[in-house]
C-alpha cells in the first residue's frame, strides 16, 4: 500500500516538474458525507446451523456466517485536504487525500453485530474550469487508491451452561482498492486569495472479493455518492514557472 501511495506521488511531482508554467497553486480543505450504494449499502446476513448445538426451548441454534454474509453500511462522514496546480488558468492538475467513516445498518439477525469502516482515498485528479468572474463550474475525474479499514465484531445471543457468550468472534482489515471519482463542482471567490468549493462525487472501489464479503468469483466493489464543501486558499501568485 505505501510503495503504492509513494508511487502515485512520485510520477504525480515528475508530471509537474515537466510543465512548463502554471497559473497558481491552492490549497483547500472539504467535509463532507457520502451515501453507500449498490452492494456497498446492502444487508445480507446468512447462518449455518452450529453442529451439536440446541438453545433453551430445544431448537437448533445456528452460527453467523462470516464468510458468505454481507454487511450493509449507512451514510458516512468525513473529510479531506488537497493540493491543485493550475497548469493553465482553466486546466488544474491535483493530489488528494482524505477519510470517511461509515457505520454498519441494523442487522435483522438473532445475532449481535457491530461493525465500522473507514474509506480512506489518496487520488490525482484533472479538473476543466469554465471561467466566469467569481464563480468557476468545473468537471474532472479523480484516479488513484482507495483503503478500505473495517472493524466487526459479532456473538450469538445465546449463552453456554455458566452464562457466558458464545461464538464471540472479533474481524479486522485493511483492503486496497483502484479508485476512481468522477467529480462536478463550482468555486466562488468571495475575496483576492479564497474561494468557497462545493463538489458532488460519484466514488467507484474496485477489487476482488476479500474473506468477508465472499460473493463467489463476483467482485465486491465500493461505489458511494459524495457531497463535500470546504475552503481553498490560493498561495502562489500568477504566471510562475518551475523551470
Amino acid at each position: 500500500m505505501k510503495k503504492t501511495v509513494l508511487t502515485i506521488g512520485i510520477a504525480f511531482l515528475c508530471f509537474l516538474f515537466m510543465t512548463k508554467g502554471y497559473s497558481q497553486i491552492t490549497i483547500g480543505a472539504t467535509g463532507g458525507f457520502m451515501v453507500p450504494l449498490g452492494d456497498f449499502g446492502k444487508t445480507n446476513i446468512l447462518t449455518t446451523p452450529m453442529k451439536n448445538y440446541v438453545d433453551h426451548n430445544g431448537k437448533l441454534a445456528y452460527n453467523f456466517d462470516a464468510i458468505n454474509s454481507q454487511i450493509g453500511f449507512s451514510i458516512g462522514a468525513g473529510g479531506g485536504l488537497s493540493c491543485k496546480f493550475f497548469l493553465k488558468e482553466n486546466i488544474a492538475a491535483g493530489i488528494s487525500a482524505g477519510a470517511y467513516s461509515f457505520g454498519a445498518k441494523d442487522v435483522n439477525s438473532s445475532y449481535a453485530i457491530n461493525s465500522d469502516l473507514k474509506l480512506i482515498p489518496v487520488m490525482v485528479s484533472g479538473e476543466y474550469y469554465l471561467l466566469f468572474d467569481k464563480i468557476k463550474p468545473y468537471a474532472g475525474v479523480e484516479l488513484g487508491v482507495l483503503m478500505a479499514k473495517e472493524k466487526l465484531k459479532y456473538y450469538s445471543p445465546i449463552k453456554d451452561e455458566v452464562g457466558a457468550k458464545i461464538d464471540e468472534n472479533d474481524y479486522s482489515s485493511t483492503k486496497t482498492y483502484f479508485g476512481l471519482a468522477p467529480i462536478i463542482g463550482c468555486t466562488y471567490s468571495f475575496c483576492e486569495n479564497l474561494d468557497l468549493n462545493a463538489n458532488v462525487k460519484l466514488l467507484y472501489g474496485f477489487s476482488k472479493v476479500d474473506d468477508l464479503k465472499n460473493k463467489g468469483d463476483q467482485p465486491y466493489n465500493y461505489m458511494a455518492f459524495g457531497f463535500n464543501i470546504g475552503i481553498s486558499y490560493k498561495i502562489m501568485n500568477k504566471n510562475k514557472s518551475f523551470l
